[in-house]
């Protein structure tokens, strides 16, 4: 088989792992490739997929195993890693405590509760440590590698590194403290060279970081000493008493620093008056190790697990098509973009693994459907092309509405596809018979024109854009966290009332998605297998639709009385009003650099042209300014800023202390040019004395620079400058250019 080991990280554990486990794949007759990316696992095509850490959803259509190896803490400090967790197709553990919290998850989100036994693990080795020379001479070294990621026990080490016969390796600017007679320099991650070196020493200390201990997760550690024969002393914890019982030489973890360091070197003493003992606990680990945790063992447990969860997978879909095949009406426009864009689409309906399909091709522009109509496809029984001529997306998604025969119906933008797996999900459990008013949508993948920096997973241009519903009453958020391509529904949601055209030109699927959810309880499949495109040229922005607001208005009105969600505002009339009040009242205007403009206009300073307005103060202190963890680096002296926000709505991504002009008293305009490229990103500018805003408007992804025009009468009342996300659960990628204090030149 082929398996994709997706690693994005360098000189890290899971390189090491990887070296090691890419030997041991091809003594097992498989191949191991390593994948920095979705883009690498798309070009390997793998049979299925490792994702060795917290940090990687899925994002590819192949069987995605998550490798759980990270404590729960991991997966629950950031919701983020939650997410991804629950994106994969199975779980595969060795920690008792994680295998239990997978099967929990597993049965949280309707997958499959049997969990594989796999660790990132080092491969059975040839070479053995002469151990009973060492330990007659007594030249015992006891060793310790690790990127001390974490800093731990930074005193301890310290001071152990003091004795005599100690080895500590890693990065050294991992080891800046420790004593230069026992460092010995970064190994390769070469999958050997660690192996070898605790080979040389003997003896091997293995520590935890405290939420490992905690959890009872074992590091590597453990096993590469243990797979060369050399002597362990480690942390006493459960799991490594029930299987490596009293083949360690254990210390307690949990000691302060002298006493830990205290019962390491007491180890070794022991070692020392009785070698005998030693040699046989040596040998006893050795032999535990090769038994059950070599790289051997645990790499084929995975493809074994991979086979029998595919298998089941097969076997579970097979009774389905004998109780039920549902038939599924899928609507696609077509018109605006090349054919290549619907064959895609189409190619990814032929692929399902669940369903019949009926295909109904809506051509609003002309555009050549031939190739496709007269191909033969697997899973379609019926394409249709229905004709609409000149017909905007609201017109021709009603075309399409009002062509469904399918017991259940889907919309597919002919830019978008789906993950093989996508229908299989939304019915799971399967179906025996027609489901009435039932309404299923799946988390949503999307792909970027260019590659950017992903919370802790590395460089992508894929990432998780939606999962799941948010927890709020908002129209606009709960529309927006189920993309069109996401849903599928059974006719009988389609009244009569609902197949008459709104003309909603750009919330057209946000109003149908929302008249769908009204009538019944949705259905999340807890799986990301709706992908969308973005950047392309053909792809617009419905942001900036010169009808955004007037569509967005109808949306509401229509939502408003006999059709309205239960969670709406009871007082529908005051929700309208404030909607109301809060429409601009012209389109988003641009400057004369094409620039898009936000922010107050009626204020004498934003009108004034460039040439009347001098610049009293620019840029931000690092003193005072601060970026949220996981959003980015704040450099000293840097002109621009780049963000990440967290996929939580409100939450602050940047606080930024503006420089202030030492002399100027007045009105100014603060001037904020930044570049969003994806998602929607709040700007707002704090009261100096509480959290209360002064200023705050919200920007949509856009090729162009956008322009924030921020007044301020009072500049003793102005606070820190904030970039956050807006009301909805979705990341949002902004460099911001500048930012400037603008006064009148005559001032």
């Amino acid at each position: 088989m082929k398996i994709a080991f997706v690693n994005q990280f360098q000189n890290a554990a899971e390189n090491q792992a990887y070296q090691s486990l890419r030997m041991v794949a091809e003594r097992l007759g498989h191949e191991l490739v390593h994948c920095a990316s979705s883009a690498e696992v798309e070009a390997c095509q793998p049979d299925f997929v490792l994702a060795p850490a917290s940090t990687r959803p899925k994002l590819n259509d192949f069987p995605h195993y998550g490798v759980l190896h990270d404590p729960r803490e991991s997966y629950l400090q950031e919701r983020p890693f939650f997410t991804n967790l629950r994106t994969h197709d199975g779980w595969v553990a060795l920690a008792s405590s994680m295998i239990h919290f997978a099967r929990d998850v597993a049965f949280s989100v309707g997958r499959h509760q049997e969990i594989g036994v796999y660790y990132n693990t080092c491969q059975r080795q040839e070479r053995s440590t002469d151990l009973a020379t060492l330990l007659r001479e007594r030249r015992l070294r006891i060793a310790y590698f690790g990127t001390n990621w974490d800093k731990r026990r930074s005193r301890m080490f310290r001071t152990l590194s003091q004795e005599e016969g100690i080895v500590i390796g890693g990065p050294p600017e991992s080891w800046p403290d420790i004593d230069p007679k026992s460092y010995c320099g970064e190994l390769p991650f070469d999958g050997d060279s660690v192996q070898a070196k605790y080979a040389e020493c003997g003896a091997g200390l293995c520590l935890l970081s405290e939420k490992h201990f905690r959890d009872d997760v074992i590091s590597n550690r453990v096993l590469e000493v243990t797979s060369v024969g050399a002597l362990a002393i480690s942390c006493d914890t459960p799991w490594l008493r029930e299987h490596f019982g009293d083949s360690l030489y254990y210390v307690d973890q949990r000691l302060p620093d002298p006493l830990l360091l205290k019962q390491i070197l007491a180890a070794r003493d022991e070692m020392y008056r009785d070698p005998a003992a030693a040699l046989q606990r040596a040998a006893h680990a050795r032999q535990v190790f090769e038994r059950h945790f070599c790289g051997e063992v645990l790499l084929a447990n995975a493809v074994e697990h991979h086979r029998l969860i595919d298998s089941r997978r097969n076997d579970s879909i097979a009774r389905a098509r004998q109780r039920y095949w549902p038939l599924i009406s899928v609507i696609i426009r077509c018109g605006s973009r090349s054919v290549d864009f619907v064959h895609r689409a189409v190619a990814s309906i032929a692929r399902q693994t669940y369903g019949r399909f009926h295909l109904i091709l809506v051509r609003h522009q002309e555009i050549d459907l031939s190739s496709i109509q007269s191909q033969s496809w697997p899973n379609i029984e019926k394409i249709e092309i229905v004709e609409c001529p000149g017909g905007d997306c609201s017109t021709s998604l009603w075309a399409g509405l009002n062509a469904v025969q399918g017991d259940y119906f889907s919309v597919l933008d002919d830019d978008d596809w789906l993950f093989s797996n996508h229908f299989e999900q939304l019915f799971r459990p399967f179906p025996s018979a027609p489901q009435p008013h039932f309404f299923a949508f799946s988390g949503s993948v999307s792909i970027e024109a260019e590659a950017r920096v992903v919370m802790g997973a590395g460089l992508d241009n894929r990432h998780i854009s939606r999962f799941g519903l948010p927890d709020s009453n908002s129209l606009d958020q709960i529309a927006g966290a189920i993309a069109t391509n996401a849903f599928v529904a059974s006719r009988d949601l389609l009244h009569e009332d609902l197949l008459y055209d709104p003309h909603i030109h750009s919330a057209e699927d946000s109003f149908l998605i929302l008249a769908l959810l009204l009538q019944t309880r949705p259905v999340f499949s807890h799986a990301a297998t709706s992908v969308s495109e973005l950047g392309h040229a053909g792809r617009a922005s419905v942001a900036f639709h010169p009808r955004r607001y007037e569509d967005l208005f109808s949306l509401h009105t229509r939502l408003s009385g006999k059709y309205r969600l239960p969670q709406s505002p009871i007082d529908s009339w005051s929700a309208l009003r404030e909607m109301w009040e809060n429409l601009p009242s012209v389109a988003q205007p641009r400057n004369a650099d094409g620039q898009h403009v936000v922010g107050d206009d009626s204020f004498y300073l934003s009108a004034m042209p460039d040439s009347e307005l001098k610049c009293v103060a620019s840029g931000w202190h690092y003193s005072g300014s601060k970026i949220h963890a996981g959003c980015g680096k704040l450099a000293r002296f840097q002109s621009n800023l780049s963000l990440h926000t967290k996929p939580t709505p409100w939450h602050y991504a940047a606080e930024l202390r503006f420089r202030r002009p030492s002399k100027h008293q007045g009105e100014l305009l603060m001037r904020v040019e930044l570049l969003v490229k994806t998602g929607r990103i709040g700007v707002g500018l704090l009261n100096r004395d509480g959290p209360h805003y002064l200023f705050r408007a919200h920007l949509r992804a856009m090729e162009a620079t956008q322009v924030v025009n921020i007044p301020i009468d009072d500049l003793s009342k102005a606070g820190l400058l904030i970039l956050q996300t807006w009301d909805e659960p979705a990341f949002a990628e902004v460099e911001l250019l500048s930012l400037r204090l603008l006064a009148a030149r005559d001032s």
